[in-house]
């Protein structure tokens, strides 16, 4: 059963702290909906590179959730045999994404985040249940990034000067042409299937979308976040 604990103490909530904590979202969230406009041809020259950026950041969100219910579990397993097998499983769940990014996308910046959250859940694991039970996953940011691709796929959304931007996305082959195993071509070209493939400028949508209501909530409610210890949910205060 999921019970709502009371806030923390408001601590350091002065609007200089809340500004520069929201600003770095704020200027993406910008930089994406001027890639939409194609302003100053932003959308020409980074439109693919913005589009593997709220990617990526989908796949954080989703390993930092899943890492984390696998580090309790290691932490609080006493069978040696499952305690490996979750161990592998984390192992996997956070070596996995980064080598696809890097082997399909040629993108490595990726590797070192996911290894800072592999060596993160890792001390969590060894501290025991007590520390894996202090374990935050963030909620907030999940339920606002679902929204936003939610809300660019199913919206109608005009291109504006993306669509006339020409996105070279055969620059990417791991981006938009997966293999025919993990997605099929003939769904790719299903008009009825819309997807960030098909209209590219649906991405850039979703990424504005995303880091603005991050920013704007970031500002709004200064240093706290909603969190999910396993079983609780509090109003965080960010340390």
């Amino acid at each position: 059963m999921i019970r709502i604990l009371p806030p923390r103490p408001p601590e350091g909530r002065h609007l200089g702290r809340r500004a520069a904590r929201s600003l770095p979202d704020l200027a993406l969230g910008v930089l994406f909906g001027a890639a939409w406009l194609n302003l100053v041809e932003l959308g020409a020259r980074h439109g693919v590179s913005l589009m593997l950026l709220i990617e990526v950041e989908g796949w954080i969100l989703l390993v930092t959730f899943f890492s984390g219910v696998l580090a309790f579990g290691v932490a609080s397993e006493a069978d040696w045999g499952e305690k490996t097998k979750l161990l592998v499983a984390l192992v996997l769940v956070c070596a996995a994404p980064p080598a696809f990014f890097a082997l399909r996308w040629h993108l490595w910046w990726p590797v070192g985040a996911y290894a800072g959250l592999l060596w993160n859940r890792w001390r969590v694991a060894q501290g025991g249940v007590s520390q894996a039970r202090r374990l935050r996953l963030p909620v907030r940011e999940i339920l606002v990034y679902g929204a936003a691709a939610a809300a660019s796929l199913w919206l109608a959304i005009p291109a504006f000067g993306a669509g006339a931007a020409h996105f070279h996305l055969a620059d990417y082959p791991g981006w938009c042409h997966a293999p025919e195993w993990v997605l099929p071509d003939d769904l790719l070209r299903d008009p009825r299937v819309v997807t960030w493939c098909v209209e590219p400028h649906r991405a850039l949508v979703a990424g504005a979308a995303y880091y603005l209501m991050t920013g704007l909530l970031t500002l709004k409610r200064g240093p706290y976040r909603l969190s999910l210890l396993f079983g609780w949910v509090r109003r965080e205060a960010v340390e």
